[in-house]
């Protein structure tokens, strides 16, 4: 139906006339969203010295994450996940800037992930004591946001496009 009906219907049989206007700024907005500016990190709050570097045991979930750690740099987080018995060490861009992961979240929760080993862009801020990090994958299929709050235990909301579920909370103790 698609080869059939909507490309005839979408494909002209000649070619638009040049809008070198239209092109330039195009091309403009393409090079803004691929090589973003990074902008200055704001002041972290006083609860990021208190968690960087420790290690949450995760709660049983449907997702198979056993345990998560967050360790804090100037312009970058790293997040490690073990993932059904995979260690994930996932870059977190903390000037808002993407960080792209060279490995990706598995394929092995059923329906969790079309295709295992996507590799992720994640970027992060703090909103109060809640370090909020927005997920996209290179194949288009994640799109969400993961939030932690950090209290006497770690809560792991997962928010929007993020596999089976819309919304989804983990808890975990520090290790």
């Amino acid at each position: 139906m698609i080869g059939t009906f909507i490309v005839p219907a979408v494909q002209s049989d000649t070619p638009l006339p040049p809008n070198p206007v239209a092109e330039e700024t195009l091309q403009a907005k393409v090079d803004a969203f691929t090589n973003p500016a990074p902008v200055a990190v704001p002041v972290p709050p006083d609860i990021q010295a208190r968690v960087s570097g420790k290690t949450y045991a995760l709660k049983e979930n449907a997702l198979g994450w056993t345990s998560l750690a967050i360790t804090f740099g100037e312009q970058e987080v790293l997040l490690t996940l073990e993932v059904e018995g995979r260690r994930l060490e996932l870059p977190v861009g903390l000037d808002g800037v993407f960080r792209i992961s060279t490995a990706g979240l598995p394929g092995d929760v059923p329906n969790w992930r079309p295709v295992p080993d996507v590799p992720l862009a994640l970027k992060g801020g703090w909103q109060g004591e809640t370090f909020v990090i927005t997920a996209r994958d290179l194949l288009g299929a994640l799109n969400g946001q993961f939030s932690l709050l950090f209290k006497d235990i770690l809560t792991v909301s997962i928010m929007g496009d993020a596999g089976l579920q819309r919304y989804m909370s983990i808890t975990g103790s520090p290790q």
